[in-house]
């Protein structure tokens, strides 16, 4: 019976490991910096990649701080000129 058990509770857990890798693959749930810092933290990331020319991602950045406050007038000049 234990045996059964523990062979049952490393199927489960292998199936969640399965379905969180493709939900991740496949885009359904992110690992986006919007998603795990703070505005200031994803302020930095998006000056950052301004600064080492990647500007596609200085963008993707600086519209996430402005969905998230759009009143900023900071986060909407650094992406005009990110643009």
């Amino acid at each position: 019976m234990g045996t059964q058990r523990r062979t049952r509770k490393i199927t489960h857990r292998l199936l969640l490991s399965m379905v969180l890798a493709s939900a991740l693959h496949h885009g359904l749930i992110g690992t986006s910096p919007a998603f795990a810092a703070t505005p200031q933290e994803i302020e930095q990331q998006a000056y950052d990649a301004y600064l080492n020319k990647n500007y596609g991602k200085a963008i993707e950045l600086y519209q996430s701080l402005l969905a998230q406050d759009s009143v900023n007038v900071s986060y909407a000049y650094n992406l005009g000129v990110a643009y």
